[in-house]
């Protein structure tokens, strides 16, 4: 915990050798701070090589306030639980994870949960398939007090981007709907959100030495606001050519976006770049 570029308490969440814990997140509702991860799952004492999905509640010193617990549903031991993400909507909490099985086939998960660390209903599938695991994002909408998510699938031709809308009791608003499908992969999108509109930044992989930073812009209601992505990343290495944009990640100020990403123009070098994009 920081406060005034002080740090207040640093301090393991879990202490526990024998069991792995890794992937953090955290999101707040002004009063206590929630963090989830991914550990592995401990069954009558024994360490089972899978992932399960832990959250714990602190205040804003650091106490603890409610004791690191799992929320992913108790599967079989060939099942895992990766890469939770959490984001407040105003109300309540909302984590989304991928849960892959003994096929390695994998489905985003989400589960809403209350401000006291109380689950609000069971956990709800969002599409099954071959997501990637761990390119997943959640962002609150506190105006509508709802969840937008946003993941990546793996098709049989290329990859596509799709999205969906939560409510505040953890259903789904309507259908899950692919925004970005192209004749190039989709990858690594990240969701952004004014109070009005959603942004969305990916990456646009063309091939093993160009990869472009896109961005779309679409209504709370998930109609695109264009068809047609801008392209915000042609970074040039020193021989004139086009680099490698990845991993992208966008914030809103309350004003302005801000985009940042890695490029690889050379593979010795890697840059992070910084865009900051009026409403």
């Amino acid at each position: 915990v920081v406060e005034n570029n002080q740090v207040v308490t640093n301090k393991p969440l879990v202490n526990n050798a024998s069991q792995r814990s890794r992937y953090p997140s955290v999101s707040s509702d002004g009063t206590n701070i929630f963090v989830v991860w991914e550990a592995d799952d401990i069954v009558n004492g024994s360490v089972q090589q899978n992932y399960k999905i832990y959250f714990a509640v602190y205040d804003t010193s650091g106490t603890e306030v409610i004791a690191p617990k799992a929320i992913s549903p108790e599967k079989s031991s060939s099942t895992s639980n990766n890469g939770p993400q959490i984001a407040f909507n105003g109300k309540n909490f909302g984590i989304i994870w991928d849960e892959k099985d003994s096929l390695s086939k994998k489905k985003v998960v989400f589960q809403a949960i209350d401000t006291t660390g109380n689950l609000i209903g069971s956990s709800i599938t969002l599409i099954g398939g071959n997501v990637s695991e761990n390119y997943h994002r959640i962002i609150g909408n506190t105006t509508d007090n709802e969840w937008a998510v946003t993941w990546y699938e793996i098709g049989s031709t290329v990859d596509e981007i799709y999205f969906a809308k939560i409510s505040n009791t953890g259903t789904l608003i309507g259908n899950v709907t692919k925004i970005v499908s192209a004749t190039t992969d989709s990858r690594d999108p990240s969701l952004g959100f004014n109070g009005s509109k959603y942004r969305l930044v990916y990456r646009n992989y063309q091939s093993s030495s160009l990869s472009t930073i896109e961005m779309l812009d679409f209504e709370t209601t998930g109609t695109l606001l264009s068809q047609m992505p801008l392209s915000i990343s042609l970074p040039k290495d020193s021989n004139g050519g086009f680099g490698k944009g990845v991993e992208p990640v966008i914030v809103n100020d309350g004003i302005h976006f801000g985009i940042a990403w890695l490029d690889i123009p050379v593979q010795t070098v890697k840059e992070v770049f910084f865009s900051y994009l009026c409403q």
